[in-house]
């Protein structure tokens, strides 16, 4: 059976941009480096 996905996957060395939910400030980072970010709670992803 094929999986689907919903959302697609991102790879970690694929560029992603980044946002600061406080600031407002944004960075275009490799995924890998961004995730560090992202589980902090304080960036998100945004235009995948």
């Amino acid at each position: 059976e094929t999986i689907v996905r919903e959302v697609k996957k991102i790879g970690r060395n694929e560029k992603v941009n980044i946002k600061n939910v406080t600031t407002g400030e944004t960075k275009t980072l490799k995924y890998k480096l961004a995730e560090n970010f992202i589980k902090k709670g304080e960036w998100i992803i945004f235009n995948e």
